[in-house]
């Protein structure tokens, strides 16, 4: 008797492989987990010689829990669920279906798994490292925006819902991230006062929000195939 310890492999490891785009909606989960839990909280912070007394979520960025008393725990979910984010969001383009422009697939590809990156950049360097930390907000949230409406114009032929939703998630993020850029100010912000904060908050829902859902989506077809491959091997028998 001779045992095949070839045929089940190639299929084991597409198994394994096709959940890695669930670590997006994961990650997204457990990064908003996190900066609400931490949040409610925070006794507030200091910043360089400048003392925040308390902290809000209204006018104040998510970023401000990386100092103070929350500092270690926001920080590693910056960096963790960054990580998760960037693998899943790489895991998710790789099974779009391969069309005849690569390029717009690879810039598609590249921004959506920067905003993993960007938040991981974030975690490591804090607002007390002001330029590196902003590149970190522009890769965790502007790049992925603007790789919805890249991945929205892929999309088009093969799943032309997604490819809509896509559409209108990169220019509502950009939108987003303009007015929160326009509303954010330091010493207002210290002080309690505008709703930085909260626009910050729905602009980061809306990035990880997307990435979760492509992440879902992406797995579900792949389950759909594995279930059928399962029922025919049964009647085979």
């Amino acid at each position: 008797m001779t045992i095949d310890t070839h045929g089940p492999t190639p299929i084991l490891q597409r198994d394994r492989t096709a959940a890695l785009p669930l670590l997006a909606p994961l990650g997204a989960v457990a990064f908003t987990a996190s900066w609400v839990a931490l949040g409610a909280r925070s006794p507030g912070y200091r910043m360089f010689d400048v003392v925040v007394p308390s902290y809000s979520p209204i006018s104040q960025p998510v970023s401000g829990l990386g100092l103070g008393e929350t500092a270690t725990a926001m920080n590693a979910a910056f960096v963790l669920c960054g990580l998760m984010v960037a693998v899943g969001a790489w895991a998710t383009a790789r099974t779009w279906p391969r069309t005849g422009r690569p390029r717009l697939r690879r810039w598609a590809h590249a921004l959506l798994a920067s905003s993993g990156v960007g938040m991981a950049t974030c975690g490591v360097f804090t607002l007390e490292s002001m330029e590196l930390h902003s590149l970190g907000f522009l890769l965790a949230v502007g790049a992925p925006a603007v790789g919805f409406a890249l991945a929205g114009l892929l999309l088009r032929d093969g799943s032309p819902a997604v490819a809509r939703a896509l559409l209108v998630a990169g220019p509502v993020a950009l939108l987003l991230m303009g007015l929160f850029l326009a509303t954010f100010d330091p010493v207002a912000a210290g002080a309690g006062e505008g709703v930085a904060g909260f626009v910050q908050r729905v602009l980061v829902s809306v990035v990880l929000g997307t990435l979760g859902a492509l992440g879902v989506r992406a797995v579900r077809p792949a389950s759909a195939t594995a279930a059928a491959r399962s029922t025919a091997s049964r009647r085979a028998r």
